[in-house]
């Protein structure tokens, strides 16, 4: 498994046209050590993140969002784009102003073998720390003014947390499921430009959760399972 895995839009924004087959979407892209030091900046993780959830955007409105200058966006922008994270959208801009989108696809950060390097532990860890402050700010966002929305979208959002027992294979099984499901659902969302539609977010977190006991609160993974030829007989 990957940790985490950043989603971007499955398939462009665009009008009419077939649905595209969740088989023919891009594929998401396993970021490197070498990628991974391009995109291991604050404000990159922050430019990474609104192009991802409100689409192509210039570097002066990228500026006037996160509340920095034209020029750090505008740099910082470039950068994305030598490491393979932005590309210049070809259907918007003109000579004067560039539009920026990220490459189609999607990222997947293998954030536990990255971490074992000491050349990229550092890079690992902020990018993983900042990618998430952003993920809880929107959520702190959402629970401080939902009320300010209609009805209609208060009662079609929700929180839960799911509990059951699994053996890793079975959670390995339980997320390609849930991305083939979720797959679809981008895949036939993002082709509509209907106007009362409304950028959302989906988060979703699986992991083990171990039995805390005196000695260790956060509760102990459990041991391996003996390989099959090394078990007593």
């Amino acid at each position: 498994m990957s940790e985490p895995s950043e989603q971007d839009d499955a398939a462009p924004r665009q009008a009419g046209g077939e649905e595209p087959a969740v088989d023919q979407l891009p594929l998401r892209r396993q970021v490197d050590a070498k990628s991974l030091l391009g995109l291991a900046h604050p404000l990159r993780i922050k430019i990474q993140d609104q192009l991802g959830l409100h689409g192509p955007a210039t570097a002066t409105q990228l500026a006037a969002r996160l509340g920095e200058s034209s020029g750090a966006t505008s740099y910082h922008l470039r950068q994305l784009e030598k490491y393979g994270f932005v590309e210049e959208d070809p259907d918007r801009g003109s000579g004067r102003e560039r539009w920026w989108r990220r490459v189609p696809g999607g990222i997947s950060i293998a954030g536990h073998e990255l971490r074992e390097s000491e050349a990229t532990r550092d890079a690992t860890n902020l990018v993983l720390s900042e990618f998430n402050k952003g993920k809880q700010a929107r959520i702190d966002r959402w629970r401080a003014t939902y009320h300010e929305w209609p009805r209609e979208w208060v009662d079609a959002s929700g929180e839960a947390s799911l509990h059951f027992r699994l053996r890793p294979d079975e959670l390995n099984a339980l997320h390609d499921e849930l991305e083939a499901m979720l797959s679809r659902w981008i895949a036939r969302a993002n082709q509509r430009t209907d106007d009362d539609l409304v950028d959302v977010e989906m988060q979703v977190y699986t992991f083990p959760v171990g039995i805390p006991t005196a000695d260790n609160p956060a509760g102990a993974p459990p041991s391996p399972s003996p390989a099959p030829d090394s078990a007593e007989s």
